[in-house]
């Protein structure tokens, strides 16, 4: 009776302690992985402050493609949670305008002909907390990044131009929402961000306060 006790015991141990890992490793879903794509900013716009001047610029707000980006990284599901790292790349694109034009002031000198300010070549990190739906093919989640891009000014005057550009950077923080058919290693995403890149000086002690909103569709693959 006791061998069969013993033995009963030992048949079983296997399957329990199988059974104990396995909601573990199960609780890795399929947005676990790396992932590479490109994204493109669909609709873009930036807002440039002029303090000491007391003029704000705003424009892009129907421009397509001002900015496409390659961009991988790579995350990690568990269970209905979600958190990943991504770099980010500018590799083409450039939201820029004349913004005012006749006679104004731009760094305390009369402008005659024009001033055009644009955002063009820059990089990203980020990070992304999300939850998975139930039908597991579909993320929903918040995303936090720091930003580099090349922040650029021409002004016009008296048949002149004077140009300045320099590297602006900070935060950015939105939302997003990502797809992944079950049967493709494939992903495709649609995010909203801002960025706030604070204070600039360009032509020596002209000062911006310069902000981007950005929606963007990525589309890529995943392994």
């Amino acid at each position: 009776m006791d061998m069969v006790v013993r033995g009963v015991s030992r048949a079983t141990a296997l399957p329990v302690a199988v059974m104990a890992f396995v909601p573990v490793v199960a609780a890795a879903g399929p947005f676990s992985g790396g992932y590479a794509g490109l994204q493109g900013a669909v609709f873009s716009s930036a807002e440039i402050d002029n303090p000491s001047e007391g003029v704000d610029y705003r424009f892009g707000a129907s421009d397509l493609g001002g900015r496409f980006d390659i961009v991988f990284g790579g995350g990690v599901q568990q269970n209905a949670l979600y958190w990943s790292g991504e770099l980010a790349a500018t590799i083409g694109g450039e939201l820029e305008e004349t913004v005012a034009s006749g006679d104004v002031v731009f760094n305390g000198q009369q402008v005659t002909d024009a001033i055009e300010l644009g955002l063009s070549d820059g990089y990203r990190g980020a990070v992304r907390f999300g939850g998975v739906l139930r039908e597991g093919t579909t993320l929903f989640y918040a995303k936090l990044a720091y930003g580099v891009r090349e922040f650029e000014a021409t002004a016009s005057r008296n048949g002149l131009t004077e140009s300045d550009d320099d590297d602006i950077s900070g935060p950015g923080y939105g939302f997003g929402l990502e797809y992944r058919p079950g049967d493709y290693p494939l992903f495709l995403r649609v995010e909203g961000m801002r960025y706030e890149y604070g204070d600039e000086t360009l032509f020596d002690d002209g000062e911006f306060e310069v902000t981007e909103h950005t929606t963007d569709i990525a589309l890529g693959f995943t392994f």
